[in-house]
């Protein structure tokens, strides 16, 4: 249920371009939030267990070291998170902070894709001219 929830999650935060997700997890309850824009949005609400269960699994499926330490809600900690969902590449990095005894929260920065460079003879210059601009560049 959770996993699905998560693969969810990531697949709506990329098709309305967020460039965060926050999950904010408090005693009454948790919110999951987009930000897009520079705006944070409601996405979704949360029970406390589910949301603590979120965050876990979250952390977990970005921890690819075995020896990296757990998910410890009372703790700041920062982690990578590189998968595959829906046949995309999801980039994140993750950042996690106690707010004193109400909770936490995780906050997930989407890394946006990096296209492949293009090559000078892509760009429609000559063997020649490519070379001539390496060497340019070489004699600086």
């Amino acid at each position: 249920m959770i996993e699905l929830i998560i693969e969810q999650l990531f697949k709506d935060a990329l098709e309305q371009h967020a460039s965060d997700i926050h999950i904010e997890v408090r005693r009454q309850n948790v919110l999951v939030k987009f930000r897009i824009n520079c705006e944070l949005f409601v996405y979704k609400t949360l029970l406390p267990a589910e949301g603590i269960k979120l965050a876990n699994i979250i952390y977990k499926i970005s921890t690819h070291n075995k020896s990296a330490p757990t998910f410890n809600h009372k703790k700041y900690q920062n982690n990578f998170f590189d998968k595959i969902f829906y046949k995309k590449r999801i980039r994140a990095s993750i950042a996690t902070m106690p707010i004193t005894n109400e909770g936490f929260n995780m906050i997930i920065r989407i890394f946006k894709e990096v296209p492949q460079p293009i090559s000078l003879q892509q760009l429609g210059y000559s063997m020649q001219e490519e070379l001539s601009i390496l060497n340019l560049k070489i004699n600086k």
